[in-house]
């Protein structure tokens, strides 16, 4: 009776009513404070996970799947992730943060040596829900984010969106394992800066290109985060053929702005990453 009783509160504790897409740290609840227990000391070993979305760019199944792929790995014990995206300078169109949540860390032997038999049961059967209810929202919110896209934006703030992100969100983190993965095409199209000549990608300068970034006080703070970009230079399926050349400076312009902001590269795509997860 009272396992039955307890499933029936524990859904209830983790499935309250969701406002819209917009997200709530701490929408999932700390299987500890359900339980009126202690939390442990903090995991110094937990990951944390970033996911900056453009909005400004369609994507096809593919893509969709391939980012699921890369953040399959995530929802373990002590994870943290946050999902953003971005768009525009516009009304409307600014950095939206659209989850913001961490699992429990286990805990130790310790621990739970000094629990009652029932507190460790319902403990453990807390922490399995709160890993499904926290996969369930993430998945929905990733969804929002690359499907509820606004290609004919004229404009893309880039340069500025990646530095709000990493100020607010990665430089007031102290996770032990920091990493980031940004899905856009690259192509910033600011009244600042743009890396369009007649509508069409032009060819870039890197070395020049990332002065002109620092003149304007554009460089994030990566904070010794490891740095995964997807979708470099990814065109629409009706766009003009990119001369590989070109898609190099491209690339060329993000190793330098990555590493001029203390980030540590793991892989660039231009446009496919060419690695299976994120780790």
């Amino acid at each position: 009776m009272f396992c039955r009783l307890y499933g029936v509160l524990l859904i209830a504790a983790f499935c309250m009513p969701w406002p819209g897409t917009q997200a709530i740290a701490g929408e999932i609840r700390s299987c500890y404070e359900i339980n009126n227990l202690a939390a442990p000391a903090k995991d110094k070993s937990a990951r944390a996970l970033y996911i900056f979305i453009d909005t400004t760019m369609p994507y096809d199944n593919a893509i969709k799947n391939k980012v699921r792929q890369l953040i399959g790995n995530w929802g373990r014990a002590g994870d943290m992730v946050k999902l953003a995206r971005f768009a525009a300078g516009l009304r409307g169109k600014y950095p939206e943060l659209l989850f913001a949540e961490s699992l429990d860390s286990m805990p130790d032997e310790t621990y739970l040596y000094n629990l009652r038999r029932i507190d460790k049961q319902t403990l453990f059967e807390c922490f399995d829900t709160q890993k499904t209810r926290f996969l369930q929202v993430l998945n929905e919110r990733l969804n929002t984010a690359l499907t509820e896209v606004d290609s004919e934006t004229p404009r893309t703030e880039l340069l500025f969106a990646l530095r709000e992100l990493s100020q607010q969100l990665i430089l007031t983190t102290d996770a032990a394992v920091r990493n980031v993965l940004i899905v856009s095409d690259g192509m910033e199209n600011s009244a600042a800066l743009s890396f369009y000549k007649n509508k069409k990608i032009g060819a870039i300068d890197p070395q020049r290109t990332i002065a002109k970034v620092r003149k304007l006080g554009l460089i994030a703070n990566w904070k010794n985060t490891n740095i995964y970009m997807y979708g470099i230079g990814l065109m629409p399926k009706d766009a003009p053929y990119v001369k590989a050349a070109i898609l190099e400076t491209l690339r060329g312009f993000w190793e330098r702005y990555f590493v001029e902001g203390n980030g540590l590269i793991r892989g660039l795509g231009a446009p496919d990453l060419f690695v299976t997860t994120i780790d």
